[in-house]
C-alpha cells in the first residue's frame, strides 16, 4: 500500500520573508517504511488471521425468529384446515436481511502490509469479528423542487447505519493481548439521502416495502466498504509495515558563489531521503553530511545583523531542514531543538498550525521507532 501526502508541517517558507536572501524550496520525495505502532513483538511479521461473520448472532437470530413464526403459523393452519376453517395468511416480511458475505471473501479484502500470512507458527494472530450491517435510524428531511415552475414539497430519509467490527490480537503463545472495537465502526455513519417522495406517507410505505431493498443493499455495501477500510487502516497502523512516501519541502539556495555549501547539502539530503526505505544506513550517512553543513551555516546567523549571508529567511529554512533531517535520523532532542527555534522565529503565529502538525508527526514517528526497538 503506497500512500503519498505532503509534509507541510515543516515547510516554513512563508514565515521568513523579511530580507533579500530568499531560500529556494524544492520538493523531495522521501519513502520510508512506517513501523507498527503496537507490534506484538519488535519486527513481528508472520501472522494468522481468522474471520468470524455475524459475530453477535443478530442476523441468525432474525432469521430464526422468522422461521419460528412461519412454523407456528403452518402448524396452526394445519389444525384449522382439519377443522374446516380458513387458514391464516402468512405476514409479509419487510425486514432487511444484510448481504450474505463469506469469511473467505472478507479475508481476501484484508491485508497487513509487509507481513506474511502463515498456516503454522505465527508470531501473532488476528481475529476479526464482524457484527455486520445494521440500520441505526432514519431522519425525515423536507425539501422542495420546481415542477412546471411551481415549488413543490418533497420528503426523503437521511439514513444512518453501522458495520461494527471488533478484533482480537494474540501473541505467538495464543495469549490474548487486545480485544476491542475497531476504528469507530460502532459509531453510526450518516449516508446519502433516499430518493424523494411527494408525501411522507409514500416515503414511509416505500421504505418499509420490498421496493426499497436495492437502496438498502447500497447502504449495506457502503457500510461494508467503510468497515474494511477502517480494518485495513488500523491493522496496518498497529501491526503492519506500510511504505509511506512523503513529499518534503527542502530549502536550498540559487547563488552558487555565496551558498555553495547549502546547495551541496541539498544534494546530499535528496540522496539521503531517497535511500530511507531501501538502505537506512546509507540514508543516515547522507543526512549526517547535510546536517553538518546546515548546523555550521546556522551558527553564522546573527539576528541583530541587518546584512549577512544567513538572514532570517535562510536561518529559518535551515532550522526547518534540520528538524526534518533529525527526525529521520531519530535524534529526537535535536529535532525538538530546531522546532523550538522555528517557533521562536514565528512571531506572528503564521506557522502555529504547521508546527503543531510537525510535533504530531515527530511524536508518532518516534513512538513507532521506540515500539520496535529490540531490548
Amino acid at each position: 500500500m503506497l500512500k503519498k501526502f505532503t509534509l507541510v508541517a515543516l515547510a516554513a517558507c512563508t514565515a521568513f520573508s523579511a530580507f533579500s536572501q530568499k531560500p529556494d524550496w524544492e520538493k523531495v520525495d522521501a519513502s520510508y517504511t512506517r513501523l507498527p505502532l503496537k507490534p506484538v513483538s519488535p519486527m513481528a511479521k508472520k501472522y494468522s488471521i481468522e474471520i468470524v461473520m455475524d459475530a453477535d448472532g443478530t442476523n441468525k437470530a432474525k432469521l430464526a425468529d422468522r422461521e419460528a413464526l412461519i412454523n407456528s403459523i403452518t402448524t396452526t393452519n394445519a389444525l384449522l384446515v382439519k377443522q374446516g376453517k380458513q387458514p391464516q395468511p402468512y405476514p409479509e416480511d419487510n425486514s432487511y436481511y444484510p448481504v450474505d458475505r463469506t469469511a473467505a471473501s472478507v479475508k481476501s479484502a484484508v491485508k497487513i502490509d509487509g507481513c506474511q500470512e502463515v498456516s503454522a507458527a505465527p508470531e501473532f494472530s488476528v481475529k476479526l469479528k464482524f457484527s455486520g450491517f445494521e440500520f441505526a435510524g432514519t431522519t425525515l428531511k423536507e425539501g422542495s423542487s420546481l415542477v412546471n415552475g411551481v415549488s413543490t414539497k418533497n420528503y426523503s430519509y437521511e439514513v444512518s447505519y453501522t458495520y461494527k467490527i471488533s478484533f482480537e490480537v494474540l501473541n505467538a503463545s495464543g495469549e490474548l493481548l487486545r480485544d476491542e472495537i475497531l476504528g469507530g465502526t460502532d459509531k453510526a455513519f450518516v449516508g446519502t439521502k433516499t430518493k424523494t417522495f411527494s408525501t411522507a406517507y409514500e416515503l414511509e410505505y416505500w421504505w418499509n416495502s420490498e421496493a426499497s431493498k436495492p437502496a438498502k443493499v447500497a447502504y449495506d455495501n457502503d457500510g461494508f466498504k467503510r468497515a474494511i477500510a477502517a480494518a485495513n487502516n488500523q491493522l496496518n497502523s498497529d501491526l503492519g509495515y506500510t511504505v509511506i512516501t512523503k513529499t518534503l519541502n527542502v530549502a536550498t539556495m540559487k547563488d552558487g558563489a555565496v551558498y555553495a555549501d547549502i546547495i551541496t547539502a541539498f544534494a546530499d539530503a535528496s540522496m539521503g531521503y531517497n535511500y530511507l526505505s531501501s538502505d537506512k544506513k546509507k540514508a543516515d550517512d547522507y543526512l549526517l553530511k547535510c546536517v553538518a553543513v546546515w548546523e555550521k551555516a546556522a551558527k553564522e546567523y546573527n539576528p541583530a545583523a541587518k546584512k549577512q549571508r544567513i538572514s532570517d529567511d535562510v536561518a529559518g529554512a535551515l532550522y526547518a531542514n534540520l528538524a526534518v533531517a533529525y527526525c529521520f535520523l531519530e535524534d529526537w532532542a535535536q529535532c525538538n531543538h530546531n522546532l523550538v527555534k522555528l517557533k521562536a522565529m514565528d512571531k506572528g503565529g503564521k506557522l502555529t498550525h504547521k508546527l503543531e502538525e510537525a510535533d504530531a508527526f515527530k511524536a508518532d514517528y518516534e513512538a513507532r521507532i521506540k515500539a520496535n526497538k529490540v531490548n
